[in-house]
C-alpha cells in the first residue's frame, strides 16, 4: 500500500505528466479509439455527482459533502483519488461491491477527454494488488501520463487470445485513479441494471427529470452488469518488458 509520502509523490508526478504529455495522450485516445471512461457508484450518490462532479473521498469529507461510501478500506492507499476504468467497468470489483453492499449500483459514462484535463495514475491491473502497488510506488513514471495509459494495453499475445477490442485494456481490472475532480459536464450517461431496487428507480426518475441532458440507459444492454467475465488475464510485471 502507498504511504503518505509515496502517494504524494505519485500525485505530483501525475500532475507534471498531464501537461507534459497532452499531445501524446491525445494520440493514444485516437489510436486506441478510447471514447469513454466508466465509474460505478451507489445510486444514492448520483444527484450529488451530477450537481458537483466526481471527487475523491478525502475531498468529499473535507468539504462535508454527504455520500454513500463504497470503499472504506482503500487498500491501494490512495484516498486522494477515485477509480475509473477505460471502456468497460471492472466487473469483478462491481460484483464484489454488490455482494457486500447491495445491488443498487449504477455505472456512469464519462467523456474520455477527462484524461487530458485531470491528472491520473494508470494501473494496468488492480491498483491494490501488492506487486503492482509496490512497483508503482517505486517506479511512478511507469504509471502516469502517456506511458501509464499505454501500459494498460500491453501484451499482444494475451490481447489476441482473449479477443480484446482496440479500446479495451488487456486486464479488465486495470484502473485509472484520478487525483483531480471530473466536472459534471463530462458525464454523458448513466447505465442501470435491470435488477436495481424500486427505491433507486424512483430516485433515478427524479434525476432524469432534473438533468434532462443526461441519458439514462435502463436495463443496460452493454454487458456492464453481467455475471462474470469469460476471460480475465491478470497483469504481470513481466508484460512491461515484452
Amino acid at each position: 500500500m502507498f504511504d503518505a509520502e509515496s502517494a504524494n509523490y505519485l500525485m505530483e508526478t501525475a500532475k507534471l505528466a498531464i501537461s507534459r504529455d497532452f499531445s501524446k495522450i491525445s494520440t493514444i485516445l485516437l489510436q486506441k479509439e478510447i471514447k469513454k471512461i466508466v465509474h460505478f457508484t451507489h445510486s444514492s450518490n448520483i444527484k450529488s455527482i451530477l450537481d458537483l462532479g466526481l471527487h475523491s473521498r478525502t475531498y468529499l469529507r473535507s468539504n462535508k459533502i454527504d455520500f454513500r461510501e463504497t470503499d472504506k478500506e482503500r487498500f491501494d492507499g490512495l484516498p486522494n483519488g477515485f477509480s475509473c476504468s477505460i471502456t468497460t467497468p471492472n466487473l469483478s470489483m462491481l460484483k464484489t461491491k454488490e455482494a457486500a453492499i447491495g445491488k443498487d449500483f449504477i455505472v456512469l459514462e464519462i467523456s474520455s477527454n477527462s484524461l487530458l484535463t485531470s491528472s491520473f495514475a494508470a494501473f494496468p491491473g488492480n491498483a491494490a494488488t501488492g506487486v503492482i502497488n509496490r512497483d508503482a510506488a517505486t517506479n511512478s513514471n511507469d504509471y502516469v501520463g502517456a506511458r501509464g495509459l499505454g501500459n494498460l494495453f500491453l501484451n499482444v499475445n494475451e490481447r489476441r487470445i482473449h479477443s480484446r477490442s482496440t479500446s479495451e485494456p488487456t486486464d479488465f481490472q486495470s484502473e485509472i485513479v484520478f487525483f483531480e475532480s471530473i466536472l459534471p459536464d463530462r458525464i454523458r450517461g448513466i447505465h442501470v441494471p435491470s435488477y436495481i431496487s424500486e427505491t433507486s428507480k424512483i430516485n433515478l426518475k427524479i434525476v432524469e427529470t432534473a438533468f434532462s441532458n443526461i441519458q439514462i440507459c435502463s436495463s443496460c444492454p452493454h454487458g456492464y452488469f453481467k455475471n462474470a467475465y469469460q476471460a480475465l488475464p491478470t497483469f504481470q510485471l513481466s508484460w512491461k518488458s515484452n
